[in-house]
């Protein structure tokens, strides 16, 4: 199964399980916080070193988050973690929890929208293509704006599997492509 089709079954399977239950805020936030120590420098390089096995780095684990540590995980959030670590999968927990938030976000009627440009926006910019898209799309947007300026110009939106892409270089490549042709 792909790294794809495996996270959006985790985070449905635990979305259903949170929204049965009203408990998608603290998901989210247990998500969180599990994402924060797994994706720490020094336990990847413990959860991935092939010498040490299964249960020794379910040890490590619950040195963090078990019953009075440091990071108090609920032993749903305990044992999603644990399926992870033997299924090979701990990698995607990040993936897992924004994918998550994509669910509980279309439930409030939110949608998530990254803007890339060239250059930062102002404020009162991101405004405005916050309300542009919130007319056309007829929900709430939550925008997260990133520079890249690899793209040199215009702006490459991403509404959560689909992408817009008017950025200049993407025009360079479709004129470079249609003379070439």
């Amino acid at each position: 199964m792909s790294d794809h089709r495996a996270t959006n079954r985790y985070a449905d399977a635990i979305y259903q399980l949170a929204k049965e239950k009203g408990e998608e805020s603290l998901w989210n936030e247990e998500l969180g916080k599990a994402m924060a120590v797994l994706h720490s420098t020094k336990v990847v390089q413990i959860l991935s070193h092939p010498k040490l096995d299964l249960s020794k780095k379910w040890d490590v684990l619950e040195s963090f988050f078990g019953d009075g540590r440091a990071i108090p995980l609920r032993k749903p959030t305990l044992n999603l973690v644990k399926l992870l670590l033997q299924n090979h999968r701990i990698s995607l927990i990040a993936a897992i929890r924004e994918k998550f938030q994509v669910f509980w976000e279309r439930d409030q009627g939110t949608v998530s929208v990254r803007l890339t440009t060239a250059v930062s926006l102002t404020s009162e910019e991101q405004g405005t293509m916050k309300a542009i898209l919130e007319a056309s799309l007829g929900k709430t947007v939550r925008l997260d704006q990133i520079v890249d300026l690899s793209i040199l110009g215009g702006a490459v939106i991403q509404i959560e599997d689909q992408m817009i892409d008017g950025s200049l270089q993407a025009k360079m490549r479709i004129m470079r492509e249609e003379l070439v042709a």
